[in-house]
């Protein structure tokens, strides 16, 4: 009885997250039906002139969360690094501890500390900006990213270890010439994760980005990407075309969900 009330429990999430992308192609449908899809993909949002594009916004969330990456990947490769070699319990203690923390705080001490930095060093006006979330996000992805590179490193053999400091081999060139070239793959799906975390998070950029719904032709001006576009469409009526642009941005993102997890899975093997 308990089997298979597992499986049909697995089962069911199993066909609740494959029915979601059809069930957001069907609610988009009025929406591909007024425009086609290259105009929403290709082209500016303008409801006043029925165009409903969320090329800006796509533009905007793959900026963001390649920026913040690469920004949060420096610092938890360091991290990593440390917390392998120095086994600190204190250290992977407080890189876990952050990963509990909701993203309304980290938007909260954005908003209290670095809007107003940005605001005065920054060609931005008000400080809301793509700078600002890129500078929250990095620090919002640091525990996914340095959590998994750790996790990495530990899977190199206790033999392997023991073999090549028997030879004479430091710590540190255990680490530089056996572990991180072993873990290349492992390091690039952390850099993959921590890209996948930043893309889908709302309440950063919706608090931080000032949600201009035009261009990102800068990092100190104010943006909107799809997560944040979908949160403040959410009071619009359901049944006009421009509430039914939500179901088509999911369905961006979960395509955007569905390639970061074919390439990870590319990767592992």
């Amino acid at each position: 009885m308990a089997d298979r009330l597992v499986k049909f429990s697995g089962y069911s999430i199993i066909a609740i997250i494959l029915l979601c992308p059809f069930l957001f192609l069907y609610y988009s449908l009025p929406l591909i039906k007024e425009s086609s899809l290259i105009q929403i993909i290709f082209s500016n949002w303008n409801p006043d002139d029925k165009i409903y594009g969320l090329f800006n916004f796509i533009v905007t969330s793959l900026l963001m969360g390649c920026m913040a990456s690469i920004l949060a990947f420096i610092l938890s490769f360091g991290i990593a690094i440390q917390i392998y070699l120095s086994k600190s319990k204190y250290l992977t203690f407080l890189i876990t501890f952050m990963t509990g923390i909701p993203t309304v705080v980290y938007s909260f001490i954005g908003l209290l500390f670095l809007v107003p930095l940005i605001r005065k060093f920054t060609p931005s006006p008000t400080g809301l900006s793509i700078l600002t979330v890129i500078i929250i996000l990095s620090f919002l992805i640091v525990p996914t990213i340095v959590l998994y590179i750790v996790a990495t490193f530990e899977t190199v053999s206790k033999d392997v270890r023991e073999t090549a400091l028997s030879l004479g081999a430091t710590e540190e060139q255990f680490l530089k010439k056996v572990v991180i070239p072993n873990s290349k793959n492992g390091i690039i799906i952390a850099l993959i994760l921590g890209f996948g975390r930043a893309i889908g998070d709302t309440m950063v950029a919706l608090m931080l980005s000032g949600n201009s719904i035009k261009f990102p032709n800068s990092l100190f001006t104010s943006a909107r990407n799809i997560t944040s576009h979908i949160a403040l469409l959410m009071p619009g009526e359901f049944n006009s075309i421009e509430f039914r642009a939500i179901f088509f941005s999911g369905l961006i993102l979960i395509f955007i969900m569905f390639v970061l997890t074919i390439t990870i899975k590319r990767f592992e093997k």
